[in-house]
């Protein structure tokens, strides 16, 4: 959608507990046979992508999250937010939601 506001893309979303904080994730096309997981990069967020998501939940189930500290998932301020941490998080997030085979 061309008018996609911060607030309409917060509601598409939703929010998953990784070691005691939020994560703000979209999962679309879950029926699709293939996973495509999408890294926002630094410093920008999931909403980055808003354009391209419907267009390749068509294709494939699309798995887009906020790393913690950017968009809207939780910012603590006692985390370093390095690249491993940031890692970690995104392979415990895909545990939960049961991804085992995925396109990165």
């Amino acid at each position: 959608p061309i008018n996609m506001t911060a607030q309409n893309w917060k509601e598409k979303g939703s929010f998953i507990t990784i070691d005691g904080k939020k994560i703000f994730v979209i999962d679309e096309g879950s029926n699709k046979p293939g996973t495509l997981v999408i890294l926002h990069g630094y410093p920008t967020s999931s909403y980055d992508y808003y354009r391209v998501i419907p267009e390749l939940s068509h294709y494939f189930r699309i798995v887009i999250h906020d790393h913690l500290g950017f968009g809207f998932s939780d910012k603590p301020d006692s985390l370093t937010y390095s690249l491993i941490d940031q890692a970690d998080i995104a392979l415990k997030l895909w545990t939960k939601l049961g991804l085992k085979s995925v396109t990165i």
